[in-house]
């Protein structure tokens, strides 16, 4: 009874609900197909060199089972899965973030605190790729690019988001427990990248 009293109470300091914008009315199916065919863009390269590493590993045994080396999965189905698992991941991780953003701000709009996190995700994911087709103009580079860009990028699509709720929803007596609680995708998909990273690196 104490822990519901308390728990209403602070829900009561919490602002009404805004009227949606227009971001909102986007269907989220559309904003999540533009962000597949962005992840689609951004990882081409990585995943090319990884089946490719992956082929040099298996055209041995590939070839005493008589598969030839064309039969590797590449090209299109290359740049399918390097869309497919990173959405899948991203959306994993928005899941988990709106299941937490639920329990603390029970006032926020899940839908469309949901569906601006993928809209301000967007432009980070074509600018890292953007960047990744430097390779082709500063290969030596490349490293640097890998372990630089995605940290920045999706840092600024955070903050960027980060201000966008707190305008629309926090009074500032809650823009340190909303960071808190807005922080954990961040600190989840900068994981989740260095994960592949380590690797990509290993292979």
């Amino acid at each position: 009874m104490i822990t519901e009293q308390i728990r209403k109470n602070d829900n009561a300091e919490q602002p009404a609900k805004p009227d949606k914008v227009w971001l909102t009315r986007i269907n989220k199916y559309i904003v999540i197909a533009v962000l597949y065919a962005a992840l689609c863009f951004a990882n081409a390269y990585s995943t090319a060199a990884a089946f490719m590493t992956i082929g040099d590993y298996l055209r041995p045994l590939l070839g005493v089972l008589g598969v030839g080396a064309a039969e590797i999965p590449s090209g299109f189905w290359i740049h399918i899965f390097g869309g497919v698992v990173p959405l899948v991941v991203f959306e994993l991780i928005v899941w988990l973030y709106s299941r937490t953003l639920r329990m603390n701000f029970p006032n926020v709009n899940i839908a469309e605190a949901k569906q601006i996190l993928r809209i301000y995700y967007i432009p980070a994911v074509l600018i890292f790729g953007g960047a990744r087709m430097l390779y082709f103009v500063y290969p030596l580079y490349m490293t640097l690019i890998e372990a630089v860009v995605p940290f920045v990028v999706t840092t600024v699509a955070f903050v960027l988001y980060y201000m966008y709720m707190r305008k629309r929803y926090f009074p500032k007596p809650f823009w340190g427990r909303a960071l808190a609680v807005m922080a954990n995708p961040y600190l989840m998909i900068v994981g989740a990248y260095a994960v592949v990273q380590f690797f990509m690196g290993v292979m």
